[in-house]
């Protein structure tokens, strides 16, 4: 097991890993261990581990899925009494969108609801594409 992944058992015996939307101490939606979903490079990344890539809806569909999304987590107000709805929102915009992918395959592998338990390869991702390796 590499060093980094290590790092990410050590920070999950002490954080929970919510596999679904939560709010953190601020209010922020966020999933896994910290991964705000109001960060562009995290929400990307989550969209893409969920089966959302350009790849997979074409570069119209994707870019308004990708506005859909951004919108409900970015601009909708969050807190504990709208969790519940504002993440059944984000939820039917998964479904409606995974109708949209052409291929068989992929549209079996892609998520309908926004939560998922593989978060170490997220983490290293986000953490790489920031330059902090």
């Amino acid at each position: 097991m590499s060093d980094e992944m290590n790092v990410f058992d050590f920070i999950s015996k002490y954080e929970d890993v919510e596999k679904d939307i939560y709010l953190d101490c601020k209010g922020i939606p966020t999933i896994g261990v910290g991964y705000n979903l109001k960060n562009k490079e995290v929400l990307l990344l989550v969209m893409d581990k969920l089966g959302y890539s350009k790849a997979n809806l074409g570069e119209d569909n994707y870019d308004l899925f990708k506005g859909e999304l951004k919108e409900v987590i970015e601009n909708t107000e969050w807190n504990k009494s709208t969790l519940s709805a504002n993440t059944k929102k984000v939820n039917d915009i998964l479904k409606e969108y995974k109708d949209k992918i052409a291929d068989p395959e992929l549209k079996a592998k892609a998520k309908d609801t926004f939560g998922f338990s593989d978060f170490g390869v997220l983490y290293w991702k986000v953490k790489s594409q920031r330059g902090h390796f």
